[in-house]
């Protein structure tokens, strides 16, 4: 599952759906970004499917637990060099541990540690320590992702973040409230923006696809819905916000 590319404490390294139908997640995704998918982990989680972008694993579609009624999300994973001791920190700045460090059952070797975290806001994340700080990685390359935001009700939010992930996070525009935040190193890792009205806090992953228009065409064709169709930002790559057919939200973004 992991590609042995050295990765950076912070930095925005995967994604998982949690979604109430699986099967036709697969179907939309492979049609939508491009996708191909393999089951590598056994009778543990066989309702875990691995995405792949050409021969590299980039994301999983997991079946939620049966009976329970809730819409489809896609939570963000961190690279973390410390599962233990990010965990404690996250605890100590008010967040909620949903599960704690826990491995997939036959793949402690491969995959590494995780945990599920909520945030001060209400926003659920993983974190991720993998084999030897390895794991895969954002880029602005098809099927990766590429970009992630938190949708919050106060920016000042990012407090938490700064404080568990080190990231050093900017001042916020004076437009509409933006802010971006980065690694040690000077490069972007996420943003931030004040969240809409009626809309609960919550992280959205942006996925890179060839053919921008191609693929928000395709979401419609495979029951979809375009909630924010393309546009450009200044000095940006055209993007469009989509929801799948169970109501999972993320973004397209056109490849470079």
């Amino acid at each position: 599952m992991v590609d042995r590319t050295p990765n950076k404490n912070g930095a925005v390294t995967w994604a998982g759906l949690v979604t109430p139908d699986a099967a036709a997640s697969l179907d939309f995704y492979a049609s939508v970004l491009d996708w191909t998918f393999e089951s590598p982990v056994e009778a543990e989680i066989a309702a875990l499917s691995i995405a792949k972008a050409g021969s590299s694993p980039v994301a999983s579609i997991q079946q939620g637990v049966d009976g329970l009624n809730f819409d489809a999300v896609w939570n963000p994973y961190f690279a973390v060099d410390d599962l233990a001791e990010t965990v404690a920190r996250a605890k100590a700045n008010r967040a909620v541990i949903l599960a704690e460090p826990f491995t997939v059952p036959g793949a402690e070797e491969s995959i590494g540690t995780f945990a599920f975290v909520m945030d001060p806001s209400g926003a659920g994340f993983c974190l991720w320590q993998a084999p030897e700080g390895a794991a895969p990685v954002a880029r602005a390359e098809p099927g990766y992702i590429t970009w992630t935001v938190l949708y919050a009700e106060d920016t000042a939010n990012f407090a938490f973040y700064a404080d568990t992930l080190g990231w050093i996070v900017g001042e916020p525009s004076p437009v509409d409230d933006y802010r971006l935040a980065r690694l040690g190193d000077g490069s972007r890792v996420a943003a931030i923006r004040r969240l809409p009205e009626g809309s609960l806090p919550g992280w959205r992953t942006y996925f890179c696809v060839a053919n921008l228009n191609a693929a928000v065409d395709a979401t419609v064709a495979y029951g979809g819905t375009v909630l924010e169709a393309p546009t450009r930002i200044e000095d940006g790559r055209p993007f469009a916000v989509v929801a799948d057919p169970l109501g999972a939200t993320f973004g397209i973004v056109q490849a470079e």
